[in-house]
């Protein structure tokens, strides 16, 4: 995707908005070695790098949020903090706003995908129920909580 949507990546950044690592091809990195897995973040961190040399990644979702210590630790040598969802839209059908709301509350990250119909169709009317319950919408950077932070 990366390589497809550069120019896109860039306007994301310069929008304001944050990217973060999941890997070069969506592959469960828990069947992978650990060189395996260096690589994954390698060939992604390097197309990145192409695109915008100065910004700094500091996330990673692991594809499929398969994840375990050893892979936390990995991602960690390379800056890379691991984060994971709270809520999935799930964007598949017509209930997908309602996946979201029934299990919202302060501090959820809600999964969604770029590529299911039900994400994209209602993404204004997600974001404008969300912020009608009397929630803000901020960058992982903002919201993620102190303790949760990794040591930068």
């Amino acid at each position: 995707w990366l390589v497809k949507n550069k120019e896109f990546a860039k306007e994301i950044i310069e929008r304001g908005f944050e990217i973060g690592c999941h890997g070069w091809n969506h592959t469960n990195m828990m069947d992978l070695s650990d060189s395996e897995v260096r690589k994954q973040i390698e060939d992604f961190i390097s197309v990145f790098k192409e695109i915008n040399p100065e910004y700094e990644l500091k996330y990673i979702r692991f594809p499929y949020g398969s994840r375990d210590q050893r892979l936390r630790d990995i991602a960690a040598q390379y800056g890379l903090q691991s984060i994971m969802w709270s809520d999935e839209s799930g964007g598949k059908t017509e209930e997908t706003l309602n996946y979201i709301l029934d299990d919202l509350s302060y501090g959820s990250i809600v999964l969604s995908h770029s590529t299911r119909f039900y994400d994209i169709s209602m993404v204004k009317k997600i974001l404008a129920e969300i912020t009608e319950r009397g929630y803000k919408i901020v960058k992982l950077s903002e919201g993620i909580a102190e303790k949760d932070r990794y040591p930068e």
